[in-house]
């Protein structure tokens, strides 16, 4: 060919790939799509005499058309794909990958290393104040369980970056266990079960691409906590029946919470997950339980599984203390805990349930152990 034929080809090859932008703004040939994570586009603005003259009118239009461009979202995902799979580099923030595309935040996997590891006395004052609410909601007729939700940096530990590893020792997660199991707080501990069914499962219980326990998983807890129950309140209680077990090797959104957040074009991994069918045997019969669920993301999975609709009567889910989603006499809604009347909700509940995994634990409860505590025990230093 030519040299000028080349130079020609090049150049109409680079105008077209220029113009793309503009022409699927004006024919829409391509779907638009959407970046997961936590992407905020800019909102669109409206000209105004003050906003011309201050320059926010031509920013802001800047910043939405930007962020409006035409295949935008696919030249995003394109650019990560590519950094991905030559660098090992990801845009999503405290993100790492370990070998075989194992995802891992970093924040579970300082926590099982012990980076920053405080002592324990922070923690020993706060679950002894635990233990008095405890006592007191005991004294009411209720009863109070902490749940440890499993990490899987404890689950998969050898499967770090290369330049992360590590050995616990002295770790917040510990430090919980121990002095819970010495002064007597009730707790079920999910991370220990977990890795007791590691090597001897056949359904993942955390995947490669999530950070959070699996559909399964959660299944599995939820079993648990169930008859746990039952022994609590010495009652039949709804129970989980499987139906059966679908296996599919694509996963649900769930389920590659961490992979769907780097915007990849393509899957980082191939795994199979069990995805139960099943049902609530005695939900229109047993006695159903009003319960109060206060926790971090992992209790979503829960929700998710629609678990509180069918196991409890009224139930309320505090969401890291700040926000409610609740079920009250069939009705049910949304809100922000500030200024809400919590210890009005306690009184009328008869379960408070907290769920927590390891990296939350340096703020256990999120405030609500010191306001029940001066709550309910004003003036009373420990």
């Amino acid at each position: 060919m030519h040299q000028s034929s080349v130079k020609g080809f090049l150049f109409s090859a680079l105008f077209i790939m220029l113009c793309l932008p503009l022409l699927q703004d004006k024919l829409h040939f391509y779907k638009k799509g959407h970046l997961d994570g936590a992407v905020q586009n800019a909102p669109e603005v409206h000209i105004s005499k003050n906003g011309w003259i201050n320059g926010t009118y031509q920013e802001g239009k800047a910043n939405y058309l930007n962020d409006e461009m035409g295949l935008r979202v696919q030249l995003v995902r394109l650019n990560n794909q590519i950094d991905f799979s030559l660098l090992r580099k990801t845009h999503a923030n405290s993100v790492v990958v370990g070998p075989d595309n194992y995802l891992y935040e970093r924040g579970y996997i300082d926590r099982y290393c012990g980076v920053d590891y405080p002592g324990d006395k922070d923690s020993r004052i706060r679950l002894l104040k635990l233990k008095k609410i405890q006592d007191t909601l005991e004294h009411l007729g209720k009863h109070f369980v902490l749940i440890h939700a499993p990490s899987k940096a404890w689950y998969y530990p050898n499967n770090f970056p290369i330049e992360i590893q590590c050995h616990p020792t002295q770790t917040i997660y510990k430090d919980c266990i121990r002095l819970e199991d010495s002064i007597g707080i009730h707790h079920l501990n999910f991370n220990a079960m977990f890795l007791k069914m590691r090597d001897t499962t056949t359904n993942l219980l955390f995947s490669k691409q999530g950070i959070h326990w699996t559909t399964y998983g959660a299944y599995l807890a939820q079993d648990t906590l169930i008859r746990y129950l039952e022994q609590v309140f010495n009652t039949p209680l709804p129970h989980l029946v499987t139906d059966k077990i679908n296996y599919s090797d694509t996963a649900h959104n769930n389920d590659k919470d961490i992979a769907r957040g780097l915007n990849l074009m393509y899957p980082i991994a191939k795994e199979r997950f069990a995805y139960p069918e099943c049902h609530f045997e005695g939900e229109n019969n047993r006695k159903k339980i009003n319960a109060i669920y206060l926790g971090d993301s992992f209790f979503w999975t829960f929700m998710y599984s629609y678990f509180p609709h069918h196991f409890n009567n009224n139930y309320e889910f505090w969401y890291y203390f700040k926000e409610l989603w609740y079920r009250k006499d069939g009705k049910e809604g949304y809100s922000k805990m500030p200024d809400y009347n919590w210890h009005q909700a306690i009184s009328e509940t008869e379960l408070f349930v907290m769920l927590f995994t390891e990296v939350n634990l340096p703020n256990l409860g999120n405030g609500f152990i010191e306001q029940a505590y001066d709550f309910y025990y004003p003036g009373q230093p420990l």
